[in-house]
């Protein structure tokens, strides 16, 4: 129990970090807006990705060496055993592009677009604040990459389907696991050691489930690498598939009328909320 109370107190920071790059942005833009009725939702919406990519720009030139080298670009072997990452740095990158699109398009909708206008303007939020991203590796130590832009653009793809058909939404979701049990990495974004991501089905979303405890379960679906943080020695690394049962938090959350609160668990997925099994491609078990 110790253990999960301090995992839970060592999120703060890359939460904290996360609001900073993401969700303070959104909001303060927000809240700017709402005090200035005369400006318009579609300046709203440029005002905005202007907003997003210079806070890319500042963090990547101040965390990410923006600037520090010509352009360059590379193959990053998607999930060979000996990529840079074991491939968690594809998943993340679907995972990004997906959570962009669907916040921005959340914040449209609110804004007075329409449902499909919000989802095709959040895919191509995340398409500039993404893109950003990879211009300015290609002028860092990281280089760009087309496994990352693929990566992005299912990301926006999947943000862009599950937003236009609520149906679909209701039924599955992608979500981050950050695990931060051992501490955490100087930089949480790229801390691919302590992240699993997935997708969930939700049982809640189907007929059979509606009414009874099945309504509260989920099944997992996903991938996780470990040990490729450790440039010097990988004698143990993992590239590793996984599934089984987890818990829906979000339902739960529902029906206890905490709504807003429930919206969070459709994107994060909390550690030890599920049941698995594993296959390890590296040890072949």
């Amino acid at each position: 129990m110790n253990k999960i109370i301090m995992a839970l107190l060592q999120i703060l920071p890359f939460a904290a970090n996360f609001v900073i790059i993401f969700l303070t942005l959104l909001f303060i833009t927000t809240k700017s807006f709402a005090q200035k009725s005369e400006i318009t939702k579609e300046n709203k919406f440029l005002y905005t990705n202007v907003a997003l990519t210079g806070g890319v720009l500042t963090y990547g030139f101040i965390n990410w060496d923006y600037g520090k080298n010509s352009y360059s670009s590379k193959s990053e072997k998607w999930f060979q055993s000996d990529s840079k990452e074991g491939g968690a740095d594809k998943t993340g990158h679907i995972y990004s592009a997906y959570l962009t699109s669907r916040l921005s398009s959340s914040l449209f909708q609110q804004w007075g677009y329409s449902r499909d206008e919000a989802a095709w303007r959040g895919a191509l939020t995340s398409f500039l604040f993404t893109s950003t991203m990879e211009i300015g590796d290609g002028f860092s130590n990281y280089g760009a990459s087309y496994e990352d832009l693929i990566s992005n653009s299912l990301g926006q793809v999947a943000g862009y389907i599950l937003e236009i058909n609520p149906n679909l939404s209701q039924k599955f979701d992608l979500r981050l696991e950050y695990n931060p049990i051992n501490g955490i990495d100087k930089d949480p974004f790229t801390d691919y050691n302590r992240s699993k991501y997935l997708i969930a089905t939700k049982f809640s979303g189907f007929d059979f489930s509606r009414d009874n405890f099945t309504k509260y379960l989920e099944f997992h679906f996903g991938y996780y690498a470990r040990g490729y943080n450790k440039f010097k020695d990988r004698t143990n690394t993992q590239r590793n598939i996984y599934a089984g049962i987890g818990i829906n938090l979000s339902q739960i959350l529902n029906d206890f009328s905490y709504k807003k609160t429930a919206k969070i668990f459709n994107y994060y997925q909390t550690p030890y909320s599920h049941v698995a099994a594993k296959y390890d491609f590296n040890d072949h078990q």
